[in-house]
């Protein structure tokens, strides 16, 4: 889907929440700590006495004559160093307006760049310096990475290409005839995370997190959620307008007439509607109730109209819920009412939608006017006016498409193994002083006592890298190694399947970060699998 969180108005009423949550949470801890204080206080120190302390310490924010709730919230902001207090509003009483309190001072100072719809503080800066020293890494490596790098840095060569990239599989999709062609064409499409009719990923079981189960769910979708196909506010309005005209000039850039874009348009907002419609209507069930664990037959009963059994086969995942039940459904309404909608389409009624979603997920790989075509939607969804810098989208290809190589090099530069031994050691010292206080807390019982112990006993630490990489092996072919990152994609998966059928205790959790917003991710994808052109 998009990377939209929120429209552009609705980022004008919230904006910086993502980056005030962890933020608020912290401020909120000490806050409680400092109204304890004023409040209760030890007898060894007066109110008076708090509020010179304070003041001493925020000689600007006078404790005196202010309201009794903001001089609460003063007095638990001296606990905090300069740089965070420079954050908040402490004209702000912290338990009338708590966010105001925390975020005041970020929101009053803090601009959005122009390239992201959004901004935190913590994580977008360390994000810039850290993109910045990769780029200075990829610009001087002689090795895979550093040529992906490069080549992604063609953009005359990019711009001149057009759609080009693409064109063999548009033309895959055109010939689509009968159901074994759709789904031949589908299960290919599930496997690089072309986002049609629904998504998957792998993940730990609920129950017992050493084994890994294959999760079904909603998708289909490409605005962010169903409330913007099915809200009829003037707002949703709007956004529905901005993404058809945006359908329809990606796809007359991929070749088609207009009478044949805006058509296609119609049809994929007609298809996106009725899946946003199912999404709607999957009734609420509790968290332990929405993990529906099935075997394979089960599954491929239940779908009769899905052709499961060659997405399995194209996956390399035949065997999945054979002997186990490791296919877990997380929305069944809504899989099944997808059921009864392959029933009443036929395959070729499909093609508009397929060429769509192949076209949107490869459109961050083309050339300037799919780019300039995606800002125009983006500027409506997410208040978006500038495409980011090449460089930056040339550094986010290469560390997804070459993860262990990209993060090996970082490492390399910046992080010792005896920057991580002292990490690891802090991490121990943490853990033992958890474990004594395990060990005498008298609230608990000594059935939730043992289960805890158990729990801290099983933990274990990665710092700075995984206990096991896994090989960037795929090959890397010059003067276009960008243009096959879905081979990349299919190594990725493969890996990430061989964990299915295997008990993985240190495994919690494997969702290919492939899987995480599209727009995220630009000039991640190609039009290729083979691994080199003419090999």
């Amino acid at each position: 889907m998009l990377d939209v969180a929120h429209t552009a108005e609705r980022l004008s009423r919230r904006k910086h929440l993502a980056a005030a949550v962890g933020f608020a949470a912290t401020v909120a801890a000490v806050a409680v700590i400092g109204c304890i204080t004023v409040i209760s206080g030890d007898g060894a120190r007066t109110a008076l006495a708090q509020q010179a302390d304070l003041a001493k310490l925020l000689p600007i924010y006078p404790v005196y004559n202010a309201p009794m709730g903001v001089q609460k919230g003063r007095v638990a902001a001296s606990f905090f160093p300069p740089s965070v207090v420079r954050q908040m509003d402490l004209n702000e009483d912290p338990c009338h307006d708590f966010y105001q309190y925390a975020c005041g001072g970020f929101e009053k100072k803090v601009e959005i760049p122009e390239d992201l719809g959004g901004f935190a503080r913590s994580w977008d800066g360390g994000s810039a310096k850290i993109y910045a020293e990769m780029r200075k890494i990829l610009e001087s490596d002689k090795g895979k990475a550093g040529d992906w790098f490069r080549s992604c840095m063609m953009i005359d060569k990019v711009n001149e290409m057009g759609a080009e990239p693409v064109s063999p599989y548009l033309k895959q999709i055109e010939s689509i005839e009968t159901y074994d062609d759709l789904w031949a064409v589908m299960s290919q499409f599930q496997f690089w995370d072309v986002p049609a009719f629904f998504d998957w990923w792998v993940g730990a079981d609920n129950l017992k997190p050493e084994l890994m189960n294959m999760y079904f769910g909603t998708g289909g979708l490409i605005l962010p959620d169903y409330t913007f196909y099915t809200e009829g506010t003037d707002e949703m309005k709007s956004h529905r307008g901005a993404y058809r005209e945006f359908i329809v000039s990606q796809l007359k850039l991929t070749g088609l007439s207009d009478k044949e874009a805006n058509h296609d348009a119609d049809v994929c907002m007609e298809i996106e509607t009725e899946l946003a419609v199912y999404q709607r209507l999957e009734p609420y069930v509790s968290l332990k109730e929405s993990f529906v664990h099935l075997l394979h037959d089960e599954f491929i009963q239940q779908n009769p109209n899905i052709n499961f059994e060659m997405l399995f086969k194209v996956m390399g995942i035949d065997k999945v819920g054979v002997g186990r039940k490791n296919i877990v459904v997380k929305a069944p309404e809504f899989f099944h009412k997808l059921n009864d909608f392959f029933g009443k389409r036929s395959a070729k009624s499909l093609i508009p939608y397929l060429r769509w979603h192949l076209t949107y997920n490869l459109s961050p790989l083309l050339g300037h006017e799919f780019l300039e075509a995606t800002l125009k939607v983006d500027a409506n969804l997410m208040g978006i006016s500038k495409q980011p810098e090449r460089w930056h989208k040339c550094v986010a290809a290469t560390k997804s498409a070459l993860p262990t190589t990209t993060e090996q090099l970082f490492i390399s530069h910046f992080f010792s193994e005896d920057d991580r031994q002292v990490a690891l050691t802090m991490l121990d010292f943490i853990r033992d002083a958890f474990k004594k206080d395990l060990e005498s807390v008298a609230w608990m019982t000594e059935e939730s006592r043992t289960a805890a112990q158990e729990k801290l006993h099983n933990i274990f630490f990665e710092c700075g890298h995984p206990m096991t990489w896994v090989p960037d092996n795929w090959p890397v072919c010059t003067p276009a190694p960008y243009l096959h990152v879905l081979h990349a994609w299919e190594h990725t998966n493969m890996h990430v399947h061989t964990h299915i059928h295997t008990p993985h205790p240190h495994m919690k959790q494997i969702k290919p970060s492939h899987l995480i917003s599209h727009r995220n991710r630009p000039l991640q994808h190609t039009a290729t699998r083979c691994p080199c052109p003419n090999s």
